[in-house]
């Protein structure tokens, strides 16, 4: 007999891969709308623009495909020496790279890109590629350079006032900090990432809830469990706002890590049977 609770799971679950494969039918109708369009382009530029385009909407689909566009597009761009379509080749070419776990051509891409973004002045794009460097060095476990690569990214978004940038931004050099073991410094740029978001009134509950644990388990990790407290008692109120399954299963399992912490073997048992639960019916790794 099927639950309620199992019928609730398996209709989110149905929601999600329909609405998934209803953004994946768009991206694949504009590739088809611009495929269709290229073999009439005269304009050089509009075509490298073209093949670029290509490449972003195949990010979501296929990243081979994507890597083949984007290569199209650099190559092209080479050759008429489009400075800007360039950069963005190789910014999408390193996204595809990196989706792939290749961080070495990643790192190579990313790279190419933000010295041509440099040179045309284009912040936006300068900053996204220390974003991304950022996000590659630290898969390559060098966290001094992942570091250095965010303070740089720091610097543009507030420039330029990204306060979405930001948040994102502060989050992971407060994430960077805890790997060096640096709890002020981490605690420090986690808030101000959770501060931002509190003072924007269109941030999504799963996200704050997430913010609030990322904070609560640095706290909980370097022995600091009461100052903790707040922190899941604002989880704990979140929850029930969540409709992501995947955010909802990651919340619970932080606060069984929470209840451990205070010694409530029993509310932490609760709280990682949910998570199961969950889990399993989703077949989250």
């Amino acid at each position: 007999m099927i639950t309620p609770l199992r019928q609730k799971i398996v209709f989110i679950a149905l929601l999600l891969l329909i609405l998934l494969n209803e953004v994946h039918a768009q991206d694949q109708q504009e590739i088809d709308s611009i495929k269709k369009l290229i073999p009439s382009v005269k304009n050089s530029k509009v075509l490298v623009e073209n093949n670029n385009k290509i490449a972003y909407l195949f990010g979501a689909i296929s990243i081979d495909s994507s890597l083949f566009y984007s290569n199209k597009a650099r190559q092209l761009a080479k050759k008429i020496k489009f400075r800007k379509g360039l950069a963005v080749s190789y910014s999408y070419t390193a996204r595809a790279y990196m989706d792939k776990g290749n961080f070495t051509n990643a790192f190579e891409n990313f790279t190419n890109a933000l010295d041509l973004f440099k040179e045309e002045k284009d912040s936006v794009n300068v900053l996204d590629g220390y974003t991304g460097l950022s996000f590659v060095a630290s898969c390559g476990a060098s966290q001094l350079k992942s570091l250095n690569y965010s303070l740089e990214a720091l610097k543009y978004a507030e420039a330029l006032k990204d306060t979405s940038s930001l948040i994102t931004i502060y989050n992971n050099i407060g994430v960077i900090y805890k790997k060096l073991d640096n709890y002020t410094s981490s605690l420090f740029y986690l808030n101000k990432s959770l501060e931002i978001q509190l003072s924007k009134a269109n941030t999504l509950n799963q996200d704050l809830a997430v913010s609030y644990s990322n904070v609560g388990v640095l706290k909980v990790d370097n022995n600091k469990v009461k100052e903790a407290e707040e922190d899941y008692k604002q989880i704990r109120r979140l929850l029930s706002t969540i409709n992501s399954e995947y955010h909802k299963s990651y919340l619970l399992l932080s606060l069984a890590g929470y209840y451990i912490a205070i010694k409530d073997f029993n509310v932490s048992k609760k709280y990682i049977d949910s998570a199961t639960i969950i889990c399993e019916k989703n077949d989250f790794k």
